[in-house]
């Protein structure tokens, strides 16, 4: 499986790469939201992972305008951010994007999320109430 992940920090970049590496799982990054767009685009990624507090446009602006895109729109989005409180990924998840991983990241809670997003994805289910392995929607 092919996995972008849009985040500023190269080393938050790097380190879920070896988390999802160990799954079989490819990932790509990019810095911003619009090398991501470029690089979605591209690469047609099955999923996108998103940071928040991005430069220029924010993690839930551009999940809006991917999931508002023609070829990208079905792409899940899970976000992973440091913002985890219940509030605030509940608006993730009324916003578009389709599940939640708060930072600091937990290798079995991020693996958990994709394969439920996955998951529901590939059965035709709606999947916007996944905030993360073992948390309540």
């Amino acid at each position: 499986m092919r996995i972008l992940y849009i985040d500023d920090d190269p080393s938050a970049i790097r380190m879920i790469g070896k988390l999802v590496g160990t799954a079989g799982y490819r990932l790509t990054g990019a810095g911003d939201v619009r090398q991501g767009i470029v690089t979605a685009m591209r690469e047609k990624p099955d999923l996108i992972l998103m940071d928040f507090d991005l430069p220029g446009v924010n993690g839930l602006d551009a999940v809006m305008m991917i999931k508002k895109s023609g070829s990208l729109g079905q792409t899940p989005i899970i976000m992973v951010t440091a913002s985890a409180t219940d509030e605030e990924a509940h608006i993730f998840l009324n916003k578009g994007a389709d599940g939640f991983v708060p930072k600091p990241v937990s290798k079995d809670r991020l693996l958990e999320t994709i394969k439920s997003v996955m998951n529901k994805k590939n059965n035709g289910q709606d999947s916007t109430k996944i905030i993360g392995a073992g948390d309540k929607a």
